[in-house]
């Protein structure tokens, strides 16, 4: 048989030993079913015939860790020839770690097979049917043991070039071995545990002799102080191994719920073992590299372990719930202590690097330090920045980080002067995530002063670059990319109006004016302008509703004020700009027009601005703000509109805003220009899109726009909005007939993942274009104007005669009770008819090309 057949003859095998238990007619039944497939697959295990090819070597991995997902080792152990079965599978297990240059896609099933065998083992024990041994307590430490081995000894592999891929290099591939570890680790802990940590310290020897002999050379000077490439090649070894050990180590503790009344005390002592030795190791790496201000780097892959294991470390123990005993019981050591918090304390002593307290703040210098000296590994500085995040998120971890020294000099030291990753462009964007976990840990008290401290540098910088206003040149560049996304970062973490009110203060009114004076002078430049308007947007954003002014102050005026000047500052000047490459045209366009309107929506629907007294006083920035935002938008053509994601959402967002409470403004363009109904029509669009968030916001400003039409018709002639809007519909008097007929199709026809949003404007208009002048159509020679029932008779002409009957009556349903009111409960009433009537009419009718 080919090697494909055999393989797909396997496949077949896996798909019939997932088959349901109901599928057998009896019990006896399926164990004979199970007995013919065990004996198939022990054949298979003795002569290994077929398994020389890649193909079914990997279909017969899936097989065996489908074979405990389908069926209870209880099962497994009563079939004849299991003890058979057992040991093939473990050697088979075992000759597998040992190929790992061609069975690596496939280890992650044999590792997941083991896994769940262990895992069943109470219940077997629980299980008075069994009456033989499942043979794990020596199989299972040696099937883990085989893996650690062999994934230490595949390292010299691949150093000498002979490995076809490092699995290292592939997060996707050890994630899927390591989640498969805690459990057949934690079997016979004790044994694996013996074995993982003797294979730990045999390899730390040679490493700290390998690199203690380098050292050595390079002191004592001369033409052969420099290491051997052979050297070097042994310490990259030995940090590759101990990567992968570490690794493991990480899953072991992560894979836990640390602190439950299931918690073996034995394992405690073992946990606290694996985690002193890794502890340890970090220590020296930190050292070495510190001491060599970073020319003594190890390994990156070896850096990420650690990362690795901090991240678990902090998952497994860091935390109250985990044990952690609260900053209060500092002043009260004799406090009675819960089970979990002696757990906590048994483990931390056997650690024996110090208290809790003492071990996180050793993490926290670590952190700092590959910040200071890893700059030019992205990777790194973005898994460290994430697991520093997690640990300033929660408040009981963050409390802790709070009471700390390294954390106390972090918040006083946070410049690029102290952080060699904030001097790279490249990482410009990783600053925001660091700001933003500095804040998060600054906001967890109330200490204006201590914030005011924090952000001395930052307003320093500020001044700097007011100082040299026009300036263009790369070092004011990086000054002004860097400051906006720190800033945007604080203000991320700003949630609530105690920490907004902390970070307005220190901006307002003194520094706003730099971002608009940048915004004029480097107008032409993505990087600079993308990175002020997303702050300015985050500033103005009213998240959480965090901005709440005082009812006698007109800071929430001045902040508009200051986001309109912002917003015609960029605006005036990219509006004609195209750049010279159409690849180019979202990142040095498009880009901040987004992002313009985005910002223009936020402060629309920040809800702390009274918008009506700018007429009232005469004041222009709602009006330049509008006018310069809008133009940005029209000059976007639809097509690209559509095209581009965070635009076309950017703008039906501020569309329905528009529509929603700046009707007048929207009004006040002249007919002849034709710009409100290139609006309305773009709605259109929006509707007809099959992005559902385009579609969401379009038919929200369709139905504003329908609603207003109909609740404000009689105040004709005495309201100068109502009838300006006459006027531009006037020259369009079938928009809404378009518009209703449209939507109803494409509820009717298309599957809409947001049909209750579409649904709710279709009264609105139905309603609104039944109230069209008749008049107004002759006045356009448009033709006589088409009735919702007119509509009803043309939709069934389009169906099959013999379904016109049916669908009629679908519409007389759909139309009962329901009245031309646009109240809340009719509304309702219309959308639950709607619903039955798509429901119903899609299982007959003839759908339209």
């Amino acid at each position: 048989v080919s090697p494909e057949r055999a393989s797909q003859a396997i496949e077949v095998l896996t798909l019939l030993v997932s088959v349901r238990r109901s599928l057998f007619s009896t019990d006896a039944e399926r164990r004979r079913f199970l007995l013919h497939v065990m004996q198939g697959i022990t054949d298979i295990l003795e002569t290994r015939r077929g398994l020389s090819d890649g193909g079914v070597y990997h279909s017969f991995c899936r097989l065996l860790g489908r074979l405990k997902a389908s069926y209870q080792l209880s099962e497994l152990v009563r079939v004849e020839g299991y003890k058979r079965w057992i040991e093939l599978a473990a050697n088979f297990a075992v000759d597998s770690f040992t190929e790992m240059n061609w069975s690596a896609n496939s280890i992650h099933y044999i590792l997941g097979l083991w896994s769940r065998l262990v895992a069943a083992v109470p219940y077997v024990k629980m299980d008075s049917r069994v009456k033989t041994d499942p043979m794990l307590d020596s199989t299972a430490p040696r099937v883990v043991l085989a893996y650690v081995e062999a994934r230490v000894d595949f390292v010299d592999a691949v150093i000498k070039g002979d490995a076809d891929v490092d699995d290292l290099d592939d997060e996707e591939r050890v994630e899927e071995q390591l989640e498969q570890l805690p459990g057949v680790c934690r079997y016979q802990y004790r044994t694996v545990a013996g074995g993982l940590t003797e294979i730990f310290d045999r390899i730390k020897d040679t490493y700290l002799h390998r690199v203690g002999s380098m050292r050595t050379m390079r002191s004592m000077g001369g033409a052969g102080a420099a290491p051997s490439e052979e050297a070097l090649m042994e310490i990259r070894a030995c940090e590759q191994k101990m990567a992968w050990i570490v690794y493991m180590i990480s899953a072991i503790i992560g894979g836990q719920s640390f602190g439950s009344s299931s918690t073996d005390p034995d394992h405690v002592n073992i946990d606290a073992d694996l985690c002193r030795r890794v502890l340890t190791l970090m220590e020296h790496v930190d050292i070495q590299t510190t001491n060599s201000d970073g020319a003594e780097r190890v390994d990156p892959r070896l850096e990420a372990a650690l990362l690795y294991f901090m991240a678990n470390f902090r998952k497994a123990y860091i935390g109250e719930q985990h044990g952690m005993p609260p900053p209060s019981t500092k002043d009260n050591p004799e406090a009675t202590k819960t089970h979990r918090q002696k757990l906590f304390l048994q483990l931390f002593e056997h650690i024996g690097h110090g208290a809790h307290d003492v071990v996180v703040s050793k993490i926290i210098a670590k952190m700092c330090n590959n910040l200071r000296f890893w700059v030019d590994e992205r990777k790194i500085i973005e898994t460290t920045l994430a697991l520093f995040s997690e640990m300033a998120w929660t408040y009981s971890s963050g409390n802790l980080l709070l009471q700390l020294e390294a954390v106390d000099h972090l918040l006083k030291n946070h410049t690029s002067e102290h952080f060699g990753f904030l001097r790279t462009l490249d990482n410009v964007r990783l600053r925001t995530r660091f700001y933003t976990a500095l804040a998060r840990l600054l906001f967890i008290e109330d200490d204006p002063d201590r914030f005011v401290e924090f952000m001395a540098p930052l307003i320093e910088t500020l001044m700097m670059l007011r100082e040299r206003t026009g300036e263009k040149s790369p070092e004011v560049m990086q000054l002004l990319v860097g400051v906006c996304r720190d800033l945007r970062g604080i203000a991320l973490a700003t949630n609530n109006k105690r920490t907004y009110t902390l970070l307005f203060d220190q901006l307002y009114p003194d520094h706003m004016g730099v971002f608009v004076s940048a915004l004029e002078v480097w107008a032409d430049v993505p990087a600079v302008t993308t990175s002020v308007l997303k702050f300015i947007r985050e500033f103005v954003s009213n998240r959480a509703g965090r901005i709440k002014f005082d009812s006698c102050s007109p800071a929430g005026v001045l902040l508009f004020r200051e986001a309109s000047n912002t917003l015609v500052a960029y605006g005036s000047r990219i509006s004609e700009f195209t750049p010279d490459n159409e690849l180019a045209l979202y990142p040095a366009k498009y880009k901040g027009v987004s992002i313009s309107m985005s910002l223009l929506a936020a402060c629309l629907d920040g809800e702390y601005v009274p918008f009506g007294v700018f007429d009232l006083y005469g004041d222009d920035c709602l009006s330049k703000a509008l006018q310069t935002v809008l133009g940005l938008a029209l000059s976007v053509p639809m097509e690209d509109m559509l095209s581009f994601k965070k635009l076309g959402t950017s703008y039906f967002h501020l569309m329905q805003l528009l529509f929603r409470d700046h009707l007048k403004f929207l009004t006040a363009s002249d007919p002849a220009t034709g710009v409100f109904i290139q609006l309305v029509r773009s709605l259109q669009e929006g509707l007809d899109s099959l992005d559902p968030r385009f579609s969401m916001h379009a038919a929200m400003a369709v139905d504003c726009l329908a609603a207003f039409f109909v609740r404000s018709s009689s105040k004709a002639g005495r309201d100068e909005t109502v009838d300006r809007l006459h006027v531009h519909l006037s020259t369009e008097p079938t928009l809404f007939q378009e518009l209703r007929n449209m939507l109803f199709e494409i509820l009717v026809f298309s599957e809409v993942p947001n049909q209750w949003s579409l649904a709710r404007p279709l009264l609105s208009l139905i309603v609104a274009a039944d109230s069209i002048p008749e008049e107004w159509a002759a006045a356009a020679g448009s033709g006589p104007l088409q009735s919702f029932v007119d509509y009803q008779g043309v939709f069934i002409s389009t169906q099959p005669p013999e379904v016109h009957e049916r669908l009629a009556g679908q519409f007389e349903k759909l139309l009962t009770d329901v009245s031309r009111s646009l109240d809340g409960a009719n509304r309702e009433r219309f959308a639950q008819r709607l619903s039955h009537f798509r429901h119903e009419a899609r299982t007959y009718i003839k759908f339209l090309q």
